[in-house]
């Protein structure tokens, strides 16, 4: 076998090792592929490094972008938040001053038929939107603000009565009569502020769609939570529309007052169900699954 003899001085003495050829053909190799191994495993990972960090970059220049974006929009919306708060409040004084002076002059004695007619019909059109405006704008202020539902405990029939002395005035006219069956003790708690918006908009929708009938407001518990309907006898819906205002519909965008009902139930913790026909009126149910 071939072999390098290789000589060590140890003290006075020589060591004689024997190193084989194949060997020293190994550690060539080794000597040599090794550091390239290392030299280009190094410039790999430079080079990741650097596409890391020119991704980290191009990501650090986007976040920025859309935090401005978010910025620009959030002074938007705070803006428009504001003009719709300051319109609202602008329109409310009037329209109250003038549901005021629609009252007034029908309480004297000497109009004539034509002229009572016309004031009465003045009367109840500015307070209606009185009263509306005043449901927006307390729902305005809500959203501004962002404020939190506030939960306490108050009288139900009392809320019910309140709500329906804005539409009483405009019932009558139409032949339509409001009757409030919750029973005059029976105590709830929830946001009362919120509860009284969704309550307006849905006796304002009964009220608007009921001539010569009946919108009788109850409320009672079941095993599924507290309930509160608003039934009317007017025209009724038709299936599609029940769908529709179930939100089983994509070809449905919801009124103001709708959008506004479900936002705030979203908010309390409550839903709606309709039950309708065609001809046969209808009743909706605000459903609370939680105790309230």
């Amino acid at each position: 076998m071939n072999s390098f003899f290789i000589f060590c001085t140890s003290g006075n003495s020589f060591l004689n090792v024997s190193f084989p050829l194949w060997g020293w053909a190994i550690l060539l190799v080794n000597s040599i592929v090794f550091p390239a191994y290392v030299y280009y495993s190094v410039r790999k990972v430079k080079k990741l490094d650097n596409t890391i960090r020119l991704y980290n970059e191009e990501l650090l220049a986007t976040v920025r972008d859309i935090r401005g974006r978010q910025q620009e929009w959030q002074y938007k919306s705070d803006f428009q938040k504001k003009i719709i708060a300051a319109i609202v409040h602008g329109v409310k004084s009037p329209l109250k001053y003038m549901s005021l002076t629609g009252r007034q002059l029908l309480n004297r004695k000497e109009l004539d038929g034509n002229l009572r007619e016309i004031i009465n019909s003045m009367y109840r059109s500015s307070h209606h939107l009185y009263a509306f405006t005043d449901n927006l704008l307390a729902y305005v202020k809500l959203y501004l603000h962002e404020n939190k539902p506030v939960t306490t405990t108050f009288n139900l029939h009392e809320l019910v009565d309140e709500k329906i002395s804005i539409f009483r005035d405009i019932a009558v006219a139409k032949g339509c009569v409001i009757n409030n069956h919750v029973h005059p003790n029976m105590n709830m708690s929830t946001d009362r502020q919120l509860l009284s918006i969704i309550m307006h908009n849905l006796i304002d929708n009964a009220v608007k769609f009921t001539a010569e009938g009946a919108v009788t407001l109850s409320a009672f518990i079941t095993e599924r939570g507290v309930h509160l309907a608003v039934q009317d006898t007017g025209i009724g819906m038709d299936e599609k529309l029940t769908a529709q205002l179930h939100g089983k519909s994509m070809d449905y965008e919801p009124g103001l007052g709708l959008a506004i009902t479900h936002h705030l139930l979203n908010m309390i913790d409550g839903r709606l169900e309709i039950r309708s026909r065609m001809g046969e009126g209808s009743t909706i149910i605000i459903i609370f699954d939680q105790d309230v």
